[in-house]
């Protein structure tokens, strides 16, 4: 009887191992699937309408076959109209043969028209699905989304993955630029920070449409109520913490330089006074290392060296300043003051919490700058310097 039984097990195991080598039960076969490489969402014309894009990264060469990005496209195009992101899926999923495969997508871009009406609504189907990925990038274009993804791009084929590595260089220069869903949906919770996001625009060069990236969305809760554009950009990177990277361009009386953004640090600190007014501290250390010179051609390095400090320092001290007083215009604290007096006086911020948006357009601004030329290169003086000297 024990022989038997021990051949039957035996048997059992063999059969459940042949049966698991089959393939996983659940997977889903590649040529069933339509891999989404962005999603666009637009406002229509229609009341209560959405008009959605989804950009379908091909998986294999369909010669001959022309696809809404053009000729030998290495994407497609899917569109629909609906009142809800769900519902335009699955009218996608009836008219095609193939189902949409989210877990790859790599962007999420809201139409500038429907993100000025808010767009709380339409992250609640990405935060729940199981296939989308949190860390997907959130953008607003300068227009129309579906233009955006619509757009071939000359090294990245597929539009979406070069709006990703044009994120990632950015993030290269600061943290505080390219905002994923997770970043932006922790905003939204923490109603003391005005979230941001990327912006993105089609322009023409040289006869062709390119995608660049224009500064920032500024939001107040959802509701996107205005935009920096890069100058401003560029005060916010410096005020908002570590810079590790980008370009401080100079134009002195006697020559121009551009100067490269070794690190650049920044302490904000909220104090509060006792009449109730608040200022906002920031200190920021820059280090910089020369990058170009053309002209002084009457001078030497130890005599440029401090006039590009000075106009480097009052260069970043413009694009603060003029940066956090269109904050204030806005009223959208996206420094994070708030969170930062929460943190330093809990007691007082509950007096504040409810009053903030009376509070911060009256902050004043403390702004502390030192700057540090570093390094200047492989040569000290550039060689029209040295011809001013011969």
């Amino acid at each position: 009887m024990n022989r038997h039984l021990k051949k039957t097990v035996r048997a059992l195991v063999c059969f459940l191992l042949l049966f698991g080598l089959t393939g996983c039960w659940d997977s889903r076969e590649l040529d069933t699937l339509s891999i989404v490489t962005g999603v666009g969402i637009d406002a229509s014309r229609k009341a209560d309408q959405l008009e959605l894009t989804f950009q379908i990264g091909k998986t294999e060469k369909e010669p001959g076959k022309e696809a809404s990005g053009g000729t030998g496209s290495a994407f497609l195009l899917m569109e629909a109209s609906d009142p809800n992101l769900l519902s335009g899926m699955e009218t996608l999923k009836f008219q095609n043969s193939r189902a949409l495969f989210l877990h790859h997508n790599q962007v999420i871009i809201f139409g500038k028209d429907l993100a000025e009406k808010g767009i709380k609504s339409y992250l609640d189907i990405f935060m729940r699905s199981h296939e989308t990925r949190m860390e997907v990038w959130l953008l607003v274009a300068d227009g129309d989304a579906r233009s955006i993804l619509k757009t071939e791009t000359q090294q990245d084929k597929i539009s979406a993955v070069s709006i990703t590595r044009m994120i990632l260089n950015q993030r290269k220069v600061s943290q505080q630029t390219g905002v994923n869903l997770l970043n932006f949906t922790s905003q939204l919770m923490d109603k003391t920070i005005s979230p941001t996001a990327l912006m993105i625009r089609n322009i023409e060069q040289d006869g062709e449409k390119k995608l660049a990236l224009c500064g920032l969305a500024v939001f107040k809760d959802d509701v996107m109520v205005g935009q920096l554009d890069n100058y401003l950009t560029e005060g916010f990177i410096f005020g908002a913490g570590d810079v590790t990277g980008g370009i401080v361009n100079i134009t002195a009386e006697k020559g121009t330089a551009s100067l490269n953004v070794v690190k650049s640090q920044c302490k904000l600190t909220p104090i509060l006074s006792g009449d109730g007014s608040i200022t906002a501290d920031m200190k920021i250390k820059t280090q910089l290392d020369i990058g170009e010179i053309h002209g002084f051609q009457d001078m030497n390095l130890m005599q440029v060296e401090p006039v590009l400090k000075d106009y480097a320092t009052r260069d970043i001290e413009m694009k603060v300043q003029s940066c956090f007083a269109e904050t204030q215009r806005l009223n959208a604290d996206i420094y994070g003051i708030g969170a930062a007096v929460h943190r330093s006086d809990q007691k007082e911020w509950k007096s504040m919490e409810d009053i903030w948006h009376q509070i911060y357009p009256k902050i004043k601004l403390s702004l502390d700058v030192q700057v540090e030329i570093r390094g200047t290169g492989k040569i000290s003086d550039s060689l029209t310097m040295k011809e001013g000297q011969s």
